[in-house]
């Protein structure tokens, strides 16, 4: 069996979805917007890894899917579609017009997943046998060695990035190749620590969004992640991090454009317009608007940047060049 967990879980207590997993031995995997409603250091866990093969052949394999708060849609699947099922699913979710959206399950619940969880009461324990955590171990090995050479790149910084953060603090991610990527390979253990526009696919999100988290919850560490094109969307908030005296490093991934929206062109055979920018001096206005900035020239740099920056009392600018020497 398998959970595929979506935006509709965040708010049930983790414990209560990890004693069910656990009880049917049932795979687990997390829609972007469901991200770390599950622990992805777990056993159990698939992560959020739907948009890639491996995933999907594991959940069309499976005998039952459970479907807890989640639209399904083409977004977390990478495609117009979702993977066909061999098996049976049963799909919850609190709105009833939602229940048929981008799939028919076989067994339809209108129900808060929190209430449907409590509903089902005490579940028989049928702890996971080799067989199964050895198909997860197994997926898991093959989502790792899927990654290509760009994604590697992504990888290396994004695991400085989570090395140095606490496990609750929150990420918040721009529409951007990296965090693509960390939709999937960023380790989250908790809901609500993965910030991604993943539907509403805005550029521009990420600054704003961390502004906004760290305002909520000042004592909890978080930073920006955004890459260069879409962090010119707003990235005159840096005024009001300043302003704020808001302790938030914004990470910098530069590619120098538009790096996703090129690589369709190219795949395509479509004239590259418009996705090669004359970028600013970041660093310089960063300086500006009275934010610290710094560039980190290897991946030990960042390291310490990002340590420096979490314990500023403003914010800081970090710019990650994707040309670093150290990702070539």
């Amino acid at each position: 069996p398998v959970i595929l967990l979506g935006g509709g879980a965040v708010e049930v207590e983790r414990a209560a979805i990890m004693k069910l997993a656990e009880a049917l031995g049932a795979a687990v995997a997390t829609t972007t917007a469901g991200k770390g409603t599950f622990p992805e250091s777990h056993a159990l866990s698939l992560g959020g890894t739907l948009s890639l093969e491996p995933t999907q052949r594991f959940l069309a394999a499976a005998d039952i899917v459970l479907i807890l708060g989640s639209e399904l849609a083409e977004t977390d699947w990478w495609a117009d579609r979702m993977p066909d099922l061999s098996g049976k699913t049963i799909r919850v979710d609190i709105s009833p017009e939602q229940l048929s959206v981008n799939h028919d399950p076989d067994l339809p619940v209108c129900a808060d997943v929190g209430a449907f969880i409590d509903a089902l009461g005490t579940v028989e324990n049928s702890m996971p046998g080799d067989r199964q955590l050895a198909a997860i171990a197994e997926t898991r090995q093959q989502v790792a060695g899927a990654w290509g050479a760009l994604a590697h790149k992504h990888i290396a910084v994004l695991d400085v990035i989570r090395a140095g953060l606490p496990e609750d603090a929150f990420i918040a991610t721009d529409m951007t190749q990296i965090a693509y990527t960390g939709n999937s390979a960023f380790l989250v253990e908790r809901p609500r620590c993965w910030l991604h526009p993943v539907g509403f696919g805005t550029l521009g999100y990420a600054l704003p969004a961390a502004i906004g988290a760290k305002l909520a919850q000042p004592e909890r560490a978080g930073v920006a992640l955004a890459g260069d094109y879409g962090f010119q969307f707003t990235l005159p908030e840096i005024a009001v991090a300043v302003e704020l005296e808001l302790s938030l490093p914004i990470l910098l991934w530069n590619n120098d454009g538009l790096g996703q929206i090129q690589l369709g062109m190219v795949e395509r055979g479509i004239p590259e317009v418009g996705v090669h920018a004359r970028n600013p001096d970041f660093l310089a206005l960063a300086r500006a608007y009275g934010a610290d900035a710094v560039r980190a020239e290897n991946l030990t740099s960042l390291a310490s940047a990002l340590e420096q920056a979490l314990a500023a009392a403003g914010p800081t600018l970090i710019e990650i060049r994707e040309d670093m020497p150290e990702l070539l």
